[in-house]
């Protein structure tokens, strides 16, 4: 994850991906999260906006949820607005086994491990 700094926003922006393991179902998700602005960090009104796509991967069913919230261009004087349902989008999807031999074969780097039952 990276975090820049502007004179009054901060943005955070994810490239890598989150592998999480249920153990009392033994099952296994591959997460992406979408990147965040937090603006008004010194003056103004302060907003946080969601910006990009984010997906769930559930590797034993090759279930696969893709979403995004809010509006993914940014313009040079936007204002805070308020979150519509038309501004929601995504969707489940069944995937092929070779988009899902592709998703399980992704970089795992560890950089945390969580407590063990």
């Amino acid at each position: 994850m990276q975090i820049d700094m502007g004179l009054n926003a901060a943005y955070s922006k994810s490239y890598g991906f989150y592998y999480v393991k249920i153990f009392a179902t033994n099952t296994n998700f591959i997460i992406k999260l979408p990147d965040l602005e937090f603006c008004g960090v010194m003056f103004g009104d302060r907003s946080l906006k969601v910006v990009g796509k984010a997906f769930i991967f559930e590797t034993t069913t090759d279930t696969y949820l893709e979403y995004s919230i809010g509006k993914s261009r940014k313009k040079m004087y936007e204002y805070p607005y308020k979150l519509k349902e038309a501004d929601l989008a995504g969707g489940v999807f069944k995937v092929s086994k070779d988009y899902s031999i592709f998703l399980k074969s992704m970089d795992r780097k560890k950089s945390v491990e969580g407590a063990k039952p």
